[in-house]
């Protein structure tokens, strides 16, 4: 009887080790993706010209969608089946704004 219920644990720590596994592989691959994204966002001088006033959905990297209203974008990335949680939506203006800041004395 104790052998077997030491088989039965070591195999469901196996099993567990196996699911904490898979979905910390999956969650890299998701922060990877979304780590592509940001890239998109921050690094590409282009999306001002390209995309200019409007907000701008990027998933996995690439610009999926974009529009001037915001809940029309929304709608469409639910339409294309674009997870909203997976996705960096980002408004791009035409003109960015310049920040000053002042050094304190």
């Amino acid at each position: 009887m104790w052998t077997r219920k030491f088989t039965e644990t070591a195999a469901m720590n196996s099993d567990l080790k196996e699911s904490i596994g898979s979905t910390l592989k999956g969650s890299i691959t998701k922060l990877r993706k979304y780590d592509k994204s940001i890239d998109v966002l921050c690094k590409n001088a282009n999306l001002g010209e390209e995309y200019p006033d409007q907000w701008v959905a990027v998933f996995e990297g690439k610009v999926q969608a974009s529009n001037s209203n915001l809940d029309a974008l929304l709608n469409k990335l639910d339409k294309m089946n674009v997870p909203r949680s997976q996705t960096v939506v980002r408004f791009i203006e035409k003109s960015p704004r310049s920040l000053l800041l002042r050094a304190s004395r």
